[in-house]
């Protein structure tokens, strides 16, 4: 045991000598040398002098590392050695490559093959070098630069537009452009210094030659299409037409924003489709049906496609915004929220107030549609919204209609009621009586229609007319407003209506009259048809007196008017109330209302 542990105290003074010892450094020969292997094109360009440095400075440490763990020939058999530190393994030769002959050899070989068979030296490929070159530095296949200036483009005409476009651009190359490729092989000078076992190779070096120049017209016109929508630049992006069309209750795009996307698309697809049937020059002479490779590489279609995906996308934003304000601000019109509103409007029997008020919100969203732009421009897009904007005013306008239709219906219906009760009192007027009580019944019945009946048809005929009275005054008010203006404008004086005005005052408090007696019966209606209790006795009560003291100043108003009018030199009976329609209506109204307060006291 004491021999072990002298050992392994031995070796491990040998490590420590050996880490602190000084190795012999490398030779500057040798790296001079390894320097030597590395291609010179690799040591030429930007910061190669510290790529070179740190890759010396990394040999050094390796060879370092090396020596000092190779200074040891002989390790001891202690496995202590082991445990006190973990070494690595010396590095081994790569794996799996095989240095027992050069490439040198072999790359000498395939560049002398590759020498033979290319002829790349020869006079005709400089010859058909000069005929791409005058053919197609300045030619394009599709050339939609300038068609933002011919206005907004629909997306049949594109697509017909890019297709004669390629049609032609073909049919101009094919009868230029290939018929000088052909004269030039029709000449025997064209095959000097080919031999016979080359002529393969020849065509094929030739055929390899055109085949890159028509890839490198398609891609480079591939490229100036997709340059048009660079967001960047948009001066030549080119404009297409598009519409919001509203059919059967639908608001949409025509054409599709999928079939905008295909049109724009379709032009890719037609540049890659044309040139692909070009005969070879070999094929040619010998009657073959071998064509030039002119196919556009994948990874250029798809870059175009997904390139023009994104910034028809972004062009497309502004206009899905405008069709989303459309659908926000007038989407309840189609969506069947209107009828909605109509049908609980009419379950609630509005009055004629509300009637006129809901259909005038109709009529003013009918004037606020039309008034709207009728063609939007966008950067990509002109967007023109007149089919959308008339469908809609329609859509609003039979809406409106349809609630003038129920007024008219409801009033038609209340008219023929207001006859046959008169039909019924003519017919009880005119009766002969049989007997005695029947004479009776129809005096009661008589005065019944005098006090109460005749009264409350009046008052429902009485309205309607007040209301045409009323639309023709305020007809004639603004026809006076803008008579007046057009005066003032020419420096006249205004003129005066001393009848209009008159009848303005004249009728106002009629209108007051028959408002508050509408109000009235609207408010018993509720109390004595609603529900119990929601009742309150005090509101009620203070409203009862609102309602007696304004028909109380109503009925003294009209006493006044009367008195000074020449209806008072005659006397009537009951303090003139009976002589006169209208302080006999407000006298029932306010008999009612004492009548009913009455009632509600009782109650109590």
């Amino acid at each position: 045991a004491l021999k072990e542990i002298k050992k392994f105290q031995n070796q491990e003074i040998l490590n420590k000598n050996i880490i602190l010892n000084p190795v012999v450094p490398i030779q500057q020969q040798w790296l001079r040398s390894m320097l030597t292997m590395v291609p010179q094109s690799l040591m030429e360009g930007k910061d190669r002098e510290l790529l070179t440095e740190d890759l010396l400075k990394e040999i050094v440490r390796d060879y370092e590392k090396s020596m000092q763990r190779c200074v040891s020939l002989v390790k001891p058999d202690i496995e202590e050695l082991a445990k006190l530190e973990e070494e690595a393994p010396l590095p081994l030769l790569p794996l799996g490559l095989d240095f027992s002959s050069t490439w040198h050899n072999s790359y000498i070989t395939a560049k002398n093959q590759i020498i033979s068979t290319l002829h790349i030296l020869h006079p005709t490929m400089k010859t058909l070098l000069d005929f791409g070159y005058t053919a197609f530095f300045n030619f394009l296949v599709v050339d939609f630069s300038s068609s933002r200036l011919k206005g907004p483009a629909d997306c049949k005409s594109f697509k017909t537009d890019a297709s004669l476009s390629c049609s032609k651009a073909e049919d101009e190359i094919m009868s230029t452009w290939h018929q000088r490729v052909i004269g030039l092989f029709t000449q025997s000078e064209a095959l000097d210094g080919v031999k016979l076992d080359q002529l393969e190779s020849f065509y094929n070096c030739v055929a390899v030659l055109l085949s890159n120049q028509l890839k490198e017209l398609l891609q480079r016109t591939t490229e100036v299409f997709v340059k048009l929508f660079d967001p960047e630049d948009r001066s030549r992006l080119p404009l297409f037409k598009m519409d919001l069309t509203f059919d059967e209750n639908r608001m949409e795009f025509y054409p599709s924003l999928q079939d905008l996307e295909e049109a724009i698309l379709f032009a890719v697809d037609c540049i890659g489709q044309t040139l692909q049937n070009v005969p070879t020059i070999h094929a040619w002479l010998t009657g073959g049906t071998a064509t030039l490779d002119a196919e556009l590489p994948a990874h250029t279609v798809q870059w175009a496609k997904s390139t023009l995906k994104k910034s028809i996308r972004d062009n497309l934003e502004g206009p899905n915004e405008h069709f989303k304000g459309y659908v926000k601000s007038y989407g309840w019109l189609v969506d069947g929220t209107a009828e909605e509103r109509i049908n609980r409007f009419v379950a609630e029997q509005p009055s004629f107030d509300e009637y006129t008020t809901f259909i005038d919100e109709f009529f003013t969203l009918k004037k606020e549609i039309m008034g709207l732009p009728e063609v939007i421009y966008f950067p990509m897009i002109c967007l023109n919204c007149e089919d959308l904007k008339q469908g809609l005013a329609n859509c609003a306008n039979n809406f409106a209609k349809m609630l003038m239709e129920k007024i008219f219906t409801d009033y038609r219906e209340e008219n023929e009621r207001i006859c046959s009760e008169f039909e019924a009192i003519k017919e009880c007027a005119l009766k002969v009586p049989e007997s005695t009580e029947e004479m009776v019944e129809i005096i009661d019945y008589m005065k019944r229609v005098k006090t109460k009946v005749i009264q409350d048809l009046v008052r429902r005929i009485l309205w309607n007319l007040s209301l045409t009275l009323q639309k023709t005054i305020q007809d004639t008010d603004e026809t006076v407003a803008a008579l007046n203006k057009e005066e003032t404008l020419l420096g006249w004086k205004p003129s005066e209506f001393p009848l209009f005005n008159n009848l303005k005052a004249e009728i106002e408090p009629y209108q007051k009259l028959f408002n508050l007696i509408l109000k009235w019966q609207r408010t018993e209606k509720r109390w004595m048809d609603g529900t119990f209790l929601e009742l309150n006795g005090e509101s009620m009560e203070a409203e009862i007196d609102e309602f007696y003291r304004e028909m109380y100043k109503l009925l003294r108003l009209f006493q006044q008017k009367q008195k000074k009018g020449p209806a008072d030199k005659k006397k009537v009976r009951h303090k003139g109330v009976r002589g006169n329609p209208t302080l006999t209506m407000c006298s029932s109204v306010l008999d009612e209302i004492k009548e009913f307060k009455v009632r509600k006291c009782e109650g109590c």
